[in-house]
């Protein structure tokens, strides 16, 4: 018996690998806590379908690329539902590499 697990969380590592930046939201935005390090703090994940190879994963956004997605498409996450994003990777404030992602 096979298991099917979960699809992956969207790393800046594979970000960088892929050939297509491109993905489509397939789900609404959830809320959910997360644990980091010591902190609890409340996210939000995202289900997105990569371009290149059709692959699924679960993309947690930064407030920045949530402000992007905001800007073009307003606040309800619903009418994110099938729009296409691109994917790249930046540099936050304090240099660290992170996820961006802007509306196409």
């Amino acid at each position: 018996m096979k298991i099917k697990l979960a699809p992956p969380f969207l790393t800046v590592e594979m970000v960088a690998e892929l050939k297509d930046d491109k993905a489509v939201i397939t789900a609404s935005p959830i809320e959910q806590m997360a644990k980091f390090g010591d902190e609890e703090r409340q996210v939000y994940r995202i289900a997105i379908e990569l371009a290149e190879g059709n692959k699924t994963a679960i993309w947690t956004p930064n407030d920045r690329s949530l402000n992007n997605l905001a800007a073009k498409w307003g606040i309800e996450g619903d009418d994110w539902v099938g729009k296409t994003i691109k994917l790249e990777v930046g540099k936050s404030s304090r240099g660290q590499k992170m996820i961006i992602v802007n509306p196409v």
